[in-house]
């Protein structure tokens, strides 16, 4: 008998063996990896026009002597080519949580196509509808939602001008808008209409969503709820429906920000801009690798987010599935990323970095051999990709460890995106463990949201913290800026900065200018004869070619955004803002949003009191985040708050030095390109 035992173990031992080494070992060092990422990843001009100017920066897949990217398909221009080509495709779908059980509400291509089409007769035949060059325009004011999504789509398909406003912002940022815009069909929830009917001049709205409180009632307005719209729909009047031709210049969607003068600036994005942007994301992927039609794409932001449109355009290209998040906090997140099971996430930069804090919480909570065993195994996974540039794939660790992790998030994430460049340490984090690609993109609303995005396989991101080399579809070059607060060259070592001028598919040539219904648009006075466009924004170029954003404020020639970055080097800070004190132009204030089990741990150590509501007034954990900011300024030679003593400063000092406010509130930053829009409509008091 126990020689038979033996036997038997051995002819085991050996059959594990044999298919780990002949089959797990070799993939798990197969690299996966770009070819772009063994070299820079932009390529430039050999001269430049002046010395006020730097070279031209290109992607690199885009050579000199190639036009830049506009389209992937010859017969693809605009999106209503893209959504037809995804309704043939039949895979579109939206998939959306029924709050009242928790089950998952899977609508199919062809329940969108008639929505959209029964929304679009119903949206034409309202009375009083402003028209712009014989064209309707919608407003939508919507979390994120299928009634937002189809408007969108339909809007695309049918020629409609499409608003998308943040939800979040404040009446009065609304009202201003609408006042621009002209535009007086509005989609919105039950809380915006009850503020609507406000408005002074007449609105048609159209409340979409459930509410425990009922639709509200004007004299001035027509109100009606998405579902009694829908039902009214009568197909016996949809021949006598004008649909308009749409060329690819033709402006499809309006995105608003403030400049900085503060004067409120609609830019009219056009169906080839879309169009570019999502083409380049898609060109930023390895073939074997590329989205398709069986993709699922997750968005847990407000669907008015520039980033957010962008990928809503990518997947509607190759007819992917959607689904879409409306929570803020990362732990419903997760249980969401479950059900949904996506393979492309976009995660805002403030719900990623609290997405990094928790996992980070979860690994520290494991008994001490298992954060041994789990230190073992990222310190393997960070090996492979800082110094062999690339994921691996199956091992022993990835069995053991990382495969749980993916688990958790649905098992199917290949790809996150988010905004900004000043989370280096956690999009490195969460690549490692979850050994999918993170995509850093941003860009102003002048460029439709983006200018940039990372490649497939760039691992270096902490070491070179951008947002990538410039779109397939557009060229960069930086510009010198010289005046009384900011002084950035082309010829700083070692990275070159300026102001960041592009051309390029994606840039909007022209503003929302309703004066003239039978012209809307005019043309933006950034853009010059030279096809230049000013995003009077600033940015440096790192080694590897990448574009770093700076802020619009400076502070001794230091950009805020800088600040925000450090901070964020802090164990006790999910998020901080920076920006200038009115009064006093050499003072800083930072305000910061705590990592709260950090701060309970500490306090708990040293027996004070501690409540995470009141952290703004909590002296003991002032002084700890105000010392552990210091000394990480200090550390990156921030030497101008050296104040010549080996003694730390107290916060709220006359000095030169900085002011620490803490919040327990979370910062929204929806629609915002996070770290260079200089902080100019962000709230000082909080």
């Amino acid at each position: 008998m126990k020689d038979n035992f033996t036997i038997f173990y051995s002819f085991f031992a050996i059959i594990l063996s044999t298919i780990y080494f002949l089959f797990y070992f070799p993939r798990s060092r197969k690299p996966d990896t770009h070819p772009l990422i063994t070299r820079e990843q932009s390529s430039t001009t050999k001269i430049r026009k002046t010395e006020n100017e730097s070279l031209i920066y290109r992607n690199r897949i885009v050579p000199f002597s190639q036009p830049l990217v506009a389209s992937l398909e010859q017969n693809v221009f605009t999106l209503r080519d893209a959504i037809s080509s995804a309704f043939a495709l039949k895979s579109l779908s939206f998939k959306e949580i029924i709050p009242d059980n928790s089950k998952l509400l899977v609508r199919n291509w062809a329940e969108i196509q008639q929505d959209s089409r029964k929304l679009h007769s119903c949206l034409s035949s309202l009375e009083n509808s402003n028209k712009f060059s014989d064209r309707l325009a919608i407003v939508v004011l919507l979390e994120p939602s299928y009634e937002w999504f189809v408007t969108y789509l339909s809007s695309m398909y049918n020629g409609v001008i499409f608003f998308p406003l943040q939800h979040k912002d404040s009446p009065t940022n609304i009202f201003v808008t609408l006042d621009h815009s002209k535009v007086n069909t509005i989609i919105t929830n039950n809380f915006w209409a009850q503020k609507l009917i406000n408005y002074s001049s007449h609105l048609n709205i159209i409340v979409a969503g459930q509410s425990q409180s009922p639709i509200p009632k004007s004299k001035t307005h027509f109100i009606s709820t998405f579902d009694d719209l829908l039902l009214s729909y009568d197909n016996t009047k949809e021949e006598n429906i004008h649909v308009p031709d749409i060329s690819p210049n033709d402006v499809a969607y309006v995105l608003y920000e403030r400049d900085n003068n503060n004067e409120l600036i609609g830019h009219a994005i056009s169906h080839i801009n879309s169009i570019s942007i999502a083409s380049s994301y898609y060109s930023n992927f390895p073939k074997n690798k590329a989205i398709t039609s069986k993709d699922c794409l997750f968005l847990s932001e407000s669907l008015a987010d520039y980033t957010a449109i962008n990928l809503i355009n990518l997947g509607l290209y190759f007819g992917c599935s959607f689904s879409v998040s409306t929570v803020n906090d990362s732990e419903p997140l997760i249980n969401e990323l479950y059900q949904y099971s996506p393979s492309v996430v976009y995660l805002s930069s403030v719900i990623f970095k609290d997405f990094a804090s928790i996992m980070k919480s979860h690994n520290s909570k494991m008994p001490r051999a298992e954060v041994f065993l789990f230190n073992c195994a990222y310190k393997f996974v960070s090996d492979c990709i800082s110094k062999r540039h690339f994921i691996p794939g199956f091992s022993f660790w990835d069995f053991a460890y990382f495969l749980h992790f993916r688990r958790s998030i649905g098992g199917k994430v290949r790809a996150i995106y988010t905004v900004g460049n000043d989370q280096p340490s956690d999009v490195s984090y969460i690549r490692n463990i979850f050994g999918c690609q993170v995509f850093s993109t941003g860009g102003p609303a002048s460029t439709g949201g983006s200018l940039c995005c990372s490649i497939y396989g760039d691992y270096r991101q902490e070491k070179y913290p951008g947002i990538g080399p410039p779109l397939p579809c557009c060229e960069i070059k930086l510009v010198a800026v010289n005046n009384e607060s900011i002084k950035l060259s082309p010829n700083d070592t070692p990275n070159p900065r300026g102001e960041i001028y592009v051309k390029g598919a994606n840039v909007s040539r022209y503003n929302w200018n309703p004066s003239s219904p039978e012209s809307p648009t005019i043309r933006s006075p950034d853009f010059n004869s030279d096809g230049w466009l000013k995003t009077n924004t600033f940015g440096a170029f790192l080694p590897n070619r990448t574009v770093q954003l700076l802020s619009g404020s400076f502070i001794n020639n230091i950009p805020l955004s800088l600040f925000e970055q450090l901070s964020l080097q802090s164990e006790y800070i999910a998020d901080a803002l920076a920006y200038l004190k009115p009064s006093s132009p050499k003072k800083l204030i930072i305000v910061a949003n705590p990592r709260s089990q950090p701060l309970f741990d500490k306090c708990k150590s040293h027996k004070v009191p501690y409540m995470f509501k009141n952290v703004s007034s909590n002296q003991f954990v002032i002084s700890l985040i105000y010392d552990d900011l210091w000394k990480i300024f200090v550390n990156n030679k921030i030497d101008f708050l050296t104040l010549g003593s080996e003694k730390l400063p107290r916060p709220n000092t006359n000095d030169i030095g900085f002011d620490l406010v803490l919040t327990p509130d979370r910062f929204v930053r929806s629609g915002k390109w996070v770290g260079a829009d200089g902080l100019p409509n962000r709230n000082p008091s909080l």
